[in-house]
């Protein structure tokens, strides 16, 4: 698995407590002025404005994308291979 956040500091402790779990396939990346936003699965991609905070999914008016297109999945995968080589 791999993560990319930006390097705003509040992820910094986010990052530490994935690692204190001890799962040594998680691979983290930060970028400068990262603001995109996204998972993406083996069968799905989620895309959106969403953060993935309390706000982010309980208080504010957010919208997300739920693909389940194979072809847009592996589309996706081959851009963020490009970008990151995840």
């Amino acid at each position: 698995m791999v993560i990319v956040s930006n390097k705003a500091s509040h992820n910094d402790e986010f990052e530490r407590r994935c690692k204190d779990l001890g799962d040594r396939d998680i691979s983290f990346l930060r970028e400068d002025d990262l603001h995109t936003k996204g998972i993406v699965g083996e069968r799905f991609m989620i895309s959106g404005s969403m953060n993935l905070t309390h706000n982010g999914v309980f208080r504010n008016d957010e919208h997300l994308l739920y693909e389940t297109d194979p072809a847009r999945i592996h589309e996706w995968r081959v851009e963020l291979d490009q970008r990151w080589g995840t």
